[in-house]
């Protein structure tokens, strides 16, 4: 892993969503009230706030009557559903940033146009220091580096293989269909890294003439490790290379082209 190696920029920036995740071990009290501090304390950068609920829901079930096999099958007897709060999701004055608090920790976002490594970087460290005076965190379980590019390409003489590295031809109905490939990348030397790979084509958002290609990329460390700030600036930094390098290695030169 070289953290100093340089990678092709792209001028047509095809990142519609960046994402930063930080799953904490949050120890001693975590309740609504502390965290509305923490909202209030945000809302230069993140003036729009909602809070969030969460749901459990509990079965408990009865012997029911035996079936056509002679078998005594389970019946639902009870259910109970537990509805709580959760956290508070913020949001910038345009809605281009939002981030998520809870009681696991944070997550940042970034919708286009894109701002940069540099700029979600410094907002996920900014956000989670404020997050850590809050609470008592004893480590961080996993961090999580997600990006989402979309490209669109031409529809005449599409093959997946002029985009998508070790992809092959694929017949008309499966470029129009649920077409979807994915990968996990893992580094040898460090099997708690790895890098979720997913190629696809968005038929939410499907236009005549056009193929419209998503590129997933989801670079996560499992493994954790104290909620040290220089510990957890490196180890983003080390996400985000590994996102880069899935990115590049995903995709062929008939897809950068497109980009610059």
């Amino acid at each position: 892993m070289d953290l100093q190696e340089t990678f092709p920029q792209l001028a047509k920036d095809p990142i519609v969503e960046a994402m930063i995740s930080l799953v904490a071990r949050v120890e001693g009290d975590w309740s609504e009230s502390s965290a509305g501090q923490l909202v209030a304390s945000v809302r230069d950068k993140y003036p729009q706030s909602q809070s969030l609920n969460s749901a459990q829901i509990t079965l408990a079930f009865q012997p029911g009557q035996p079936s056509e096999t002679g078998d005594t099958t389970l019946s639902p007897a009870s259910q109970q559903a537990k509805i709580g709060w959760a956290g508070y999701r913020v949001f910038s004055a345009d809605s281009k940033q939002a981030a998520t608090i809870t009681r696991d920790g944070i997550t940042v976002n970034c919708l286009a146009p894109y701002r940069g490594w540099q700029a979600i970087y410094s907002d996920a460290l900014w956000l989670w220091e404020r997050f850590a005076k809050c609470a008592s965190i004893r480590s961080v379980e996993r961090l999580l580096v997600r990006y989402i590019n979309r490209l669109e390409v031409p529809e005449i003489g599409f093959e997946p293989s002029k985009y998508f590295e070790g992809i092959g031809s694929l017949s008309s109905a499966m470029i129009r269909g649920p077409f979807l490939h994915q990968d996990v990348l893992a580094l040898r030397e460090m099997p708690s890294y790895q890098a979720r790979l997913v190629r696809t084509i968005d038929l939410g958002v499907i236009r005549p003439g056009i193929i419209p290609l998503i590129v997933d990329i989801e670079a996560v460390m499992t493994e954790p490790f104290p909620a040290e700030m220089p510990m957890i600036s490196k180890r983003l930094e080390e996400m985000h290379w590994l996102k880069n390098t899935a990115f590049f290695a995903g995709v062929t030169k008939g897809f950068t082209d497109l980009c610059r």
